[in-house]
């Protein structure tokens, strides 16, 4: 589970272990499927509940199993921003139904997202990947042995590898001390 709130808007991700895709899913206001899983394949639901001051909204976002549901999302204003595997999709909370999916290459499966200033940081298992405010690739920062600690600080990105190696990163992709 997520929680961020932003003055405007209190959002609560979770993962929905009783959604189908072939059943009904009137709870929902809007059913997001960028990927078009069908009911036979594999895939999670993410159920976002997002609170304004008037209105109550329910989203199912729909994304791959290997979703990992700690730090899925950032909000940024009017907007949700939710990585689920290697997609991350973007949702005007003002008008949920049209949302624009953008296509990441990360190393490996993803964990999770992070706003740093007007870029986006990912980690993944095995590399750090930072995009611009349109989700171009600006770099990438890879390790060897999977990721097992992911810590942002205001100067730097600390990393623990699964071999207990430590790496520490600058903003812009470059290894500090």
């Amino acid at each position: 589970m997520m929680h961020l709130e932003n003055g405007l808007f209190e959002v609560t991700l979770t993962a929905d272990s009783h959604f189908d895709l072939e059943k009904d899913h009137s709870e929902y206001q809007y059913v997001l499927n960028p990927d078009s899983y069908q009911p036979d394949e594999n895939y999670v639901a993410c159920r976002i509940e997002c609170r304004s001051q008037d209105s109550l909204q329910k989203i199912a976002l729909i994304g791959p199993v290997e979703t990992d549901f700690a730090n899925l999302a950032v909000l940024k204003e009017n907007t949700l921003y939710v990585l689920m595997g290697r997609g991350i999709t973007e949702i005007d909370l003002r008008s949920p139904d049209t949302c624009v999916f953008h296509q990441i290459d990360p190393d490996g499966y993803t964990h999770g997202i992070f706003a740093h200033e007007d870029q986006y940081l990912i980690y993944s298992a095995y590399a750090v990947l930072c995009l611009d405010s349109r989700f171009h690739e600006l770099w990438i920062f890879s390790v060897d042995a999977p990721i097992t600690v992911f810590n942002m600080t205001d100067t730097r990105i600390e990393l623990v590898d699964e071999d207990d190696n430590r790496h520490y990163i600058g903003f812009d992709g470059r290894r500090r001390n």
